[in-house]
């Protein structure tokens, strides 16, 4: 989900990315002028928080347009020049990227192209 600017958002059950995600948006500082590492000053301003908050609201409508897209490509892509990706059993993917592989890209490419799949 892209803002209209710099914005970003770090989302984990992992305590240590935890403790150094916060060390580094603030100067690299656990406390006031005590810095453990090179850290940034990176806030989330108001603007790109209002207008994330607007795209909140629509983010399980398009992560759920993304799957529906996504398995139909797995279910209905069967050519032998083309790796799809595979998901584990336990992941639900929002597929914000659907990439494939081949050896034969130009052609891969080509294909899609006149289909008007792709610009």
């Amino acid at each position: 989900m892209g803002a209209i600017g710099d914005a970003g958002c770090i989302v984990t059950s992992n305590e240590n990315i935890s403790y150094y995600s916060k060390l580094l948006r603030n100067y690299g500082e656990r406390n006031n002028y005590v810095s453990d590492l090179i850290g940034y000053n990176s806030r989330l301003d108001e603007i790109q928080a209002g207008f994330l908050d607007i795209k909140l609201k629509y983010l399980n409508k398009w992560n759920e347009r993304r799957r529906y897209i996504a398995n139909r490509y797995l279910n209905e892509i069967h050519n032998d020049k083309i790796t799809l990706p595979e998901v584990a059993e336990y992941a639900t993917p929002n597929w914000y990227l659907f990439p494939i592989f081949s050896e034969q890209r130009e052609h891969v490419k080509l294909g899609l192209q006149k289909k008007e799949l792709l610009p």
